[in-house]
């Protein structure tokens, strides 16, 4: 925050006005070392230039990182807000949308569920395209699947009968496309 960037300046500015400037009426003779030094103290001042450059430095560097967090915070929320608009688009979707991997739906929206019978959460996670797919169709459906995910085929384009939860069997269109999730 911006205290942590004062801090380290103030002290700056102390350490140099402690250092060169001395009260009206008092001599600086005496005042950071002895009346008469046997040692010479010029030794003090490339400490103070490094301790400066030190604090600079640091200063620079918590203001660097203020910035990035302020960016990756805005990011996060710019992210949340095109996933929440996508969600709230496919949510309402007239059309059975659902993602798959590793043979698993891993999100179908309510309309996919709805179309076999089922609620999100028998799906989602738990259910693959090989569940749903009537016999006769698996073998034919699962080979089209398995090419357009080892990338031989752009997609995939299929008509086959399925399976709802109470029996019945539906004819379905397919239409999709490899992504990244």
């Amino acid at each position: 925050s911006a205290m942590a960037l004062i801090l380290p300046v103030v002290t700056l500015i102390l350490v140099v006005v402690l250092t060169w400037w001395s009260p009206v009426g008092m001599s600086r003779q005496g005042f950071l070392y002895e009346g008469d030094p046997t040692v010479d103290p010029h030794w003090l001042y490339p400490i103070l230039a490094v301790m400066l450059a030190l604090v600079l430095l640091g200063s620079l560097a918590m203001l660097r990182i203020y910035r990035l967090n302020r960016h990756l915070r805005r990011e996060v929320r710019e992210c949340r807000t095109a996933e929440a608009k996508f969600r709230g688009l496919v949510e309402q979707s007239l059309a059975g949308i659902c993602i798959i991997q590793d043979d698993r739906f891993v999100y179908v929206n309510p309309k996919f569920a709805e179309m076999f019978g089922h609620t999100v959460e028998e799906i989602a996670g738990r259910l693959g395209p090989c569940d749903l797919i009537a016999q006769p169709d698996r073998e034919r459906v699962g080979e089209s699947l398995r090419r357009c995910l080892d990338g031989e085929t752009s997609g995939i384009r299929h008509t086959f009968s399925a399976i709802r939860k109470d029996g019945f069997a539906i004819d379905v269109k397919v239409n999709g496309a490899p992504a990244d999730y």
